[in-house]
């Protein structure tokens, strides 16, 4: 099992390059650990078919993600995953809307976006949230 280390924020053994436009990962671990990439100033970002599990507050505080493509492996999505994420307009969902139906998903996994079409391969599903409910 691959040891992933956390310091400051960023996951080594996971996160293989980090800047101002996208997060990048080696395919390595099947989890996003909590609060990985909290308040990050990414703006777009493709997880790896290996991952099964996007942990607590992972992208918490992300003002600046637009767009996410989340692959059909993912079975759970933790509690704050996208807390606060205002401009997430689009998520990128590779399996359909009932397997993304089927998906585990935490308390307020995606408090505080604002409005996000999440765009499944047979159609598209709505989030609407008011920031401070």
């Amino acid at each position: 099992m691959k040891q992933i280390l956390i310091i400051m924020g960023i996951v080594l053994g996971l996160a293989s390059c980090v800047s101002t436009n996208t997060i990048s990962y080696e395919q390595h671990g099947t989890s996003i650990p909590e609060y990985a990439f909290t308040g990050y100033a990414e703006s777009t970002t493709t997880i790896p078919d290996s991952v099964t599990t996007i942990g607590k507050a992972a992208y918490s505080g992300c003002r600046y993600l637009s767009s996410i493509t989340i692959p059909v492996s993912v079975t759970r999505i933790d509690q704050w995953a996208f807390y606060g994420c205002q401009a997430l307009a689009i998520i990128y969902y590779e399996g359909s809307m009932q397997q993304w139906k089927r998906i585990q998903k935490g308390e307020d996994w995606s408090k505080g976006v604002k409005h996000c079409v999440i765009e499944c391969n047979d159609g598209d599903i709505v989030l609407n949230w008011k920031i401070g409910l």
